[in-house]
């Protein structure tokens, strides 16, 4: 996306939802909840129907399907655990549960637990767990933000959960005081570079525009969270850029959604009138937006793996 396209998609967001809907927009827990409620739906059609939410990544020399590009995270995590013989395992955000419950049916000797705060999603995960008959396995309700609330504990992972932190030092001190020796915490998340700290106006209106529409709080920067893993009690934090894997799917989502700005007073209208729901809308900005800020270094997709 050259600048004046990025100009001219920003006009049109700005004609769809207001100039100050930025100021206005709110990423609280409530909203959260909200978002992947409504696009639950969205995921099981037209992403995973095994419960997925995450960004799949891709064999850039092999080639992999949109389905084991899903499973990537899930089979590095297997090896961590089998490899270090850990036997509890907790993932924050766990969502419906689709990365627990696969790990779990991987391994049965292991006990797994998932946190999520949306009430509706826990439900989903206990009831496919069932179904695929996984017994260690648990799901609690939780938000990171404010207590972690399970002890001794192996591994902790995170993918693409908590990027909707407000306070990620917070959550690695807890983190950290729950670890066993020889723990490890892993994270799959989107960062902002040292770059787009230098971007100019509309760069800048793109960033905070993706991080509205995937209801982050405000955007994460890659060196800021290496620096609170290291200041929390980390002692090596190892960093794998993932972004090259993962830009295939954002762009097929990005030719997608550039179908809702074509026309943006009628856009304007279906959300007004919540025929369009707005955080369906919001979704469609991430998807808009992210490519962009990924090709031109002002975002990376990384893999943090961190040692206690």
């Amino acid at each position: 996306m050259n600048k004046s396209e990025l100009k001219k998609y920003i006009q049109n967001t700005e004609i769809i939802l207001g100039k100050d809907w930025l100021d206005k927009a709110t990423s609280e827990p409530q909203d959260i909840s909200s978002y992947y409620k409504k696009l639950r739906g969205f995921y099981h059609r037209m992403h995973s129907p095994d419960g997925a939410m995450h960004f799949p990544i891709k064999d850039l020399e092999n080639g992999s399907s949109h389905k084991e590009g899903l499973m990537y995270h899930v089979l590095y995590l297997d090896k961590i655990i089998k490899k270090n013989l850990y036997k509890k395992v907790v993932e924050l955000g766990c969502g419906v549960g689709f990365n627990i419950i696969e790990l779990a049916s991987l391994n049965p000797d292991c006990q797994f637990v998932g946190m999520d705060l949306t009430p509706a999603n826990l439900k989903i995960a206990r009831q496919r767990a069932k179904e695929k008959g996984v017994r260690n396995a648990q799901f609690v309700e939780a938000n990171f933000d404010t207590n972690i609330p399970i002890e001794q504990v192996d591994l902790f992972f995170g993918i693409e959960a908590l990027c909707h932190s407000k306070d990620i030092q917070f959550v690695f001190e807890q983190v950290i005081n729950k670890l066993n020796e020889n723990g490890k915490m892993i994270i799959f998340d989107g960062y902002g570079t040292e770059k787009s700290r230098e971007a100019d106006e509309w760069d800048i209106k793109a960033a905070d525009y993706f991080s509205k529409g995937f209801f982050l709080p405000s955007p994460q920067y890659l060196k800021d969270v290496t620096l609170a893993a290291k200041e929390s009690g980390f002692e090596q934090v190892h960093f794998t850029d993932f972004t090259k894997n993962i830009l295939s799917n954002f762009d097929r989502f990005k030719d997608g959604v550039k179908k809702v700005y074509q026309f943006p007073r009628i856009t304007r209208f279906l959300i007004r009138f919540r025929i369009l729901p707005i955080e369906v809308f919001r979704h469609c900005l991430a998807g808009l937006y992210g490519p962009h800020l990924l090709e031109e270094d002002y975002a990376v997709y990384a893999k943090l793996e961190m040692d206690k």
